[in-house]
Order: structure tokens, then sequence, then C-alpha cells
């Protein structure tokens, strides 16, 4: 089997849906099948048997850069096309808002007589001035006009229009990929039900090892620093959390625009011994992260899907998390608690439940790697993804 692939961002090794990809191109030789893949940019050489990367794009960080893509990725998928004989394209991460709701090769006929699969799609997040940094790479005075002038045409004028460049690139698919049940809801007014596959994302079991929280009074949270992920209010909530237990940590694994001022935060509030930053850290790092806190918490105020919340749950830790779509794996009361978002009181409330339960934090630990083993195994989901490639290509 050979497939064409494209997507329309960087291939970044911090978004959920570019993981799926990584492990579907290294399971491309088990499952016979070739694959082509076509993207702006990549962060470093993926190198697996049966799949050819290429980059179209040395930079991908100005909105000028995005156009300048679509119009490469139309000649390059153009001719590409014509030469080799593919048995189905899938697009990677379609969304309804923004520039992923554009599939340059369908909106221009490339793919009429190809089978065509788009996904994994989520509910898309809201999409904050960190975000933008972040995908840009780049801090200056121009990304604060870039974001702004985009925001405010957006608002103004492109939301009808990212609808209908949706419906129009994804609506003539064969099938259409979602990660969540609350997914498949909204997608299902803009395609066709019928087309619409749920295949939740996976985590490695045999890498996020279950093992037994430790009786201490750490807490983990794992991601960007930016003002999406809501940091602000755990911070705030470790001084009620302190007031009960003064040896309490909150270890703060990642990095991004708002570390000066949450580090800022920290020391405003006397909580230097409590709250630890330790950046960006390897596998390693992060495994030793999971293994030694008892509680990890993710207070993002709005997201699309929360891959390290599988992680922790994979490796036994309750997961107290504000309430968003992406916090769908978490069962509220049974594998950890959900909170309303930009509160300082539940957050703090929850997390000291499991401090002074062990046996709780036990019991949902336990619960936590079960679910994992049952909905979100990554093996499952790879078979998932070939099995409906065959299903359309045979």
């Amino acid at each position: 089997m050979r497939i064409f692939m494209t997507m329309n961002r960087p291939l970044l090794d911090n978004f959920s849906t570019h993981s799926v990809f990584e492990r579907i191109a290294s399971s491309a030789e088990r499952f016979h099948t070739y694959i082509h893949a076509v993207l702006p940019s990549l962060r470093e050489p993926v190198e697996v048997r049966n799949v050819e990367i290429v980059s179209l794009l040395g930079e991908y960080n100005s909105p000028i850069h995005w156009f300048l893509y679509f119009y490469k990725l139309f000649k390059y998928s153009k001719n590409f096309l014509r030469k080799h004989n593919v048995d189905l394209v899938h697009h990677f991460y379609p969304c309804y808002k923004g520039f992923d709701s554009i599939n340059v090769l369908a909106l221009t006929g490339l793919l009429k007589e190809i089978p065509f699969v788009a996904g994994p799609a989520e509910i898309p997040h809201i999409f904050t001035q960190d975000d933008y940094i972040h995908i840009m790479r780049k801090i200056s005075p121009m990304v604060n006009i870039e974001y702004f002038a985009l925001q405010r045409l957006n608002d103004a004028f492109m939301v009808p229009l990212w609808r209908e460049l949706f419906v129009s690139s994804f609506s003539e698919c064969d099938a259409f990929i979602v990660a969540y049940e609350a997914a498949r809801k909204l997608y299902s007014k803009l395609i066709s039900q019928k087309k619409i596959a749920v295949i939740p994302y996976g985590v490695d079991l045999n890498t996020f090892k279950f093992s037994t929280p430790p009786k201490n009074y750490d807490i983990l949270f794992v991601g960007n620093l930016i003002e999406r992920k809501g940091l602000d209010y755990l911070i705030r909530a470790m001084l009620k959390i302190k007031k009960e237990f003064p040896d309490a940590k909150l270890h703060i694994v990642g990095d991004g625009p708002q570390r000066i001022r949450l580090e800022a935060l920290s020391e405003r509030l006397r909580l230097q011994r409590n709250v630890i930053f330790h950046g960006r850290v390897n596998k390693d790092g992060l495994l030793h992260g999971y293994k030694n806190c008892r509680v990890f918490c993710h207070p993002s105020l709005s997201e699309g899907f929360c891959h390290v919340i599988l992680e922790a749950m994979a490796s036994g830790r309750p997961v107290v998390s504000t309430k968003t779509f992406g916090s769908c794996m978490v069962e509220d009361g049974k594998t950890g608690f959900l909170v309303p978002i930009r509160d300082v009181d539940s957050l703090a409330e929850k997390i000291l439940d499991l401090l002074n339960d062990y046996e709780l934090t036990v019991k949902m630990a336990l619960n936590a790697r079960e679910k994992v083993e049952k909905e979100y195994d990554l093996v499952k989901m790879i078979e998932k993804y070939y099995k409906l490639y065959e299903s359309i290509v045979y």
C-alpha cells in the first residue's frame, strides 16, 4: 500500500497529532506500507524505514510562508501524483478554523480519482498570542503585530470563509477521523456522519509504565509555558496547599514565553521553594517526573486534546484537570478530578483531597492505568488506522 501524506503545519515534537503521524510512520514497514509525506518544515529528521519525508520550506515563521507553502504543496503534489501511483492520500490535522481548514489538493481537484482520508481532528482550542509565538518560533515586536492583525481579520471577516473552505476541502473524503466523541458530534454538522471514524489517541504502555504513587506531596505539570495552560491559577493554588503541607512542591516541566512572568509570580507569592521550574527535559527526565510525583495537574483554560494527561494516567497518577474538551479521558471522581477553569480554590481543594488520602490516590492511580489500557493503547490506535486504510484501499 502506498500512502501520500500532507499536513499544513511544521512537524513539531509537542503536537499530539504529529506524534500520531510519527507512530503511523514508524509502523509502515510492519504493515507493508510505503509513506511519502509532505509538510512545511521539521525540526529534526525523522528516519524510519518505508517512509520518505519532504520539507518544502526552510523556514515557517510568518503568514507569508503559509501562502508560499500552499503554492509549493500544490505544485509538488500535482507533479508527484502524476508520476507515481498512490493508493491513498491522508491529510493530517484538519480543523474548521484557520489555515488548517484548507486542503489544497482537494480544493484544486487533485483528489477526484484518489481515495482520501483526513484526521485526526480535534475541537479547536482558543488561540492566544503565546500559541502564535510558539508555532512561529520567534519573539519580536513584529510577531505581536502579526498576531493582532490576524485575529482582527479573522474575527471580522474570515470565520464564515474558514467554515466554507473546510466543507469544500473535506466533505468528499472517504473517511474523516476524530479523536473523541465530542469531536464527532461537532464535525457531523459539517461532514456526513457516516464518514466519521472515532480513533482515540494512544500512549505507549511499555514506555509509560505503571508504578505505585510515592507517599510524598509532589505535584507535576508538563506542557508549554503559555497563557492558555492556566499555570497562574495552579501556582496561586499552591499558597493554599502550602498552608497544609509546607513541604509540598509543584514541579513544572516545560518552557515558553510565560516562564519569566510565572517565575516572578512564584517569587512574589514567596513560593520559590515550593514551585520548581525544570525547563524542557529529555524522555528520561519526563519519565522520572511522572514516577516521582503523587498527583498530576493540568489547569488549562482551553485544550483540543491533552496527551500528557494520558501519559500521567498510564504512569499510574491521578489527574486534577480543568474541564475542557482535551481532558475527556479523565473520569471525575474515578481516575482524578475535573474542576472549573480559572478556579484556584477548586484546584487546591481537589489536590488536597489526594494529598490527604493516600488510599484514594492509589485507587485512582489503578483506575487511571486500567482506563488507558482499555481505551488508549497506542498499539490498538495504530492498528485501527491501518485497518481503516485497508478498508478503503481494498
